[in-house]
């Protein structure tokens, strides 16, 4: 479904019924996790009934400063990371859905204004989107529900997220491959990569 950054993650979208959800760690470099040759993983078995109906909420003000920052990187892989900074807030996952606490909660999602998932720990791995500005918006939400706001004024931010279409990725990746081959009349320079030395001793 989805990389998980942080010790939670909200699961959205199940069908009642029994589901088995398996994480897997990973190493940096996206291999499996292995110890004693076993990958490091778990299995569970939810069951989910039918959803409760949701209701609208009102606001809750914030009893001292909230502030928020949210920027879109790059995926080294494939896609992009969302980072949020947050200032007097702690994410607190495990008391969702329980009394509200000044300062505490989770954050929420939205893509093109359409809520998308929660927030449980400042970073995220964003899905495929199609190509297009998209709007990645991040709203600061209380312990039970309830949208943060601050001085007034909701504590979210918005950035704008350009993704390319198909044609844009296949020009782009051929000005690198043109760019990596350089003008043919300049001779390709050479470098060597010092990787140890060889002594032999007589015996």
């Amino acid at each position: 479904i989805n990389r998980v950054y942080g010790p939670a993650y909200h699961l959205t979208d199940l069908s009642p019924g029994t589901h088995e959800v398996r994480v897997t760690l990973t190493t940096n470099s996206h291999n499996e996790m292995l110890v004693n040759g076993e990958p490091v993983e778990e299995t569970v078995m939810v069951t989910i009934k039918d959803p409760s109906p949701r209701h609208n909420v009102e606001p809750v003000a914030a009893q001292a400063p909230l502030s928020l920052e949210a920027t879109v990187h790059p995926d080294a892989v494939d896609g992009h990371n969302l980072q949020a900074v947050t200032s007097g807030f702690r994410f607190s996952p495990e008391k969702a859905g329980q009394e509200h606490v000044d300062g505490e909660g989770y954050g929420q999602i939205r893509i093109d204004g359409e809520e998308f998932a929660r927030l449980y720990s400042p970073w995220f791995k964003l899905p495929a989107l199609e190509p297009g500005t998209r709007p990645i918006t991040v709203a600061l939400y209380s312990n039970d529900h309830r949208p943060y706001t601050w001085d007034g004024k909701p504590v979210e931010t918005t950035v704008k997220l350009d993704v390319p279409g198909e044609m844009e990725q296949a020009d782009h990746h051929g000005d690198e491959e043109n760019s990596d081959a350089g003008d043919s009349s300049t001779p390709p320079v050479e470098s060597e990569l010092d990787i140890g030395f060889l002594e032999v001793h007589p015996r």
